[in-house]
């Protein structure tokens, strides 16, 4: 039997001998909010976190790396049945790199946390809290949703939760001014400024609820394309991130070896990126055009196995939704 091993990892704030932000410490908070809904506690600027576990072959790690499965203490309290992913340097130190549930969808490891730590290192990180409970929901009923468009879906809810609460205290506000109205003002007059201010309420309401139920199905479409779409790596592929730019114009052509059907992205920074996969072809051909049409920023990947070196700015896999 495999003896377990036992691990303590402190990750720091700040890098060392800098004030600059350490890109690593906000990505280990922010992935255990949205993964688990646990926000680990900072002490002096730094983060500890407790492992127990055996390797495992579950998991085909990338090269230089290591996976083990076991218990994750966060904040003291023991998460069980955790995938960690760990780099051993020459001197025998071992770097935590990332982990995720078990128990959750397959795609929870290919949830990319980046959008969430971009804000952090930025200077204006997006509420952690509300990752560890709005954010952790939607992940655990869609593991491969991308964090970009739930953070785009919180924006907008925000944002309609406060035109709610405005016609609220305007409607309140002009019932007042109406109390107050000068004695010599009719009451039919009152009646029909009141019908009419009731009928304009209304009417706004109806147009902000077309609105917005229109970017919800917008939404809810993207992502279900996406999901539908997306291609996840199963044999230790290398995965390579493209730039952001949007995707200009969207055609169909035979292109590859076997002379496959291809999508082909001519993107805004001039590059022409292909992709010639049939399964999930029709969902991607629709989620890149419904892309185009929106003029949405967009991020490709492209991966390699030993062997093999197709470039990003040329192929693509999968499609993310950035803004």
């Amino acid at each position: 039997m495999e003896l377990k091993n036992n691990y303590e990892f402190k990750i720091y704030e700040n890098q060392r001998d800098s004030d600059k932000p350490n890109y690593r410490f906000h990505k280990t908070r922010y992935t255990a909010a949205l993964r688990f809904g646990v926000v680990p506690e900072v002490n002096n600027g730094i983060v500890t976190i407790q492992f127990e576990g055996e390797h495992t072959n579950d998991v085909i790690a990338h090269e230089g790396k290591e996976a083990l499965r076991g218990t994750m203490y966060i904040n003291g309290n023991p998460l069980r049945d955790v995938i960690l992913i760990i780099r051993t340097n020459y001197s025998g130190q071992s770097s935590l790199i990332t982990f995720w549930p078990i128990s959750q969808h397959p795609d929870a490891k290919d949830s990319y946390t980046d959008p969430l730590v971009d804000t952090a290192m930025g200077g204006s990180p997006y509420d952690i809290n509300r990752v560890a409970t709005v954010m952790h929901t939607k992940f655990k009923e869609n593991a491969g949703v991308s964090p970009a468009l739930l953070m785009k879906i919180a924006y907008e809810n925000e944002n309609k939760e406060l035109q709610i609460l405005a016609h609220q205290r305007a409607h309140l506000l002009t019932e007042s001014l109406e109390k107050n109205k000068e004695l010599e003002v009719s009451l039919d007059l009152e009646r029909q400024e009141k019908a009419k201010a009731i009928y304009d309420s209304q009417l706004k309401d109806q147009v902000i609820e077309s609105k917005n139920k229109v970017i919800e199905d917008q939404l809810t479409e993207l992502l279900r394309l996406q999901q539908q779409s997306l291609m996840v790596p199963t044999r230790g592929e290398v995965v390579t991130k493209s730039n952001l730019a949007r995707i200009d114009r969207v055609e169909e052509a035979i292109k590859g070896k076997n002379n496959q059907k291809a999508i082909i992205l001519h993107m805004s920074d001039g590059t022409q990126r292909a992709n010639n996969w049939d399964r999930g072809y029709e969902a991607r051909l629709k989620l890149a055009k419904t892309l185009s049409e929106e003029k949405r920023l967009v991020r490709t990947d492209v991966w390699n196995m030993p062997g093999t070196s197709y470039r990003w700015q040329n192929w693509f896999k999968n499609i993310y939704v950035v803004d």
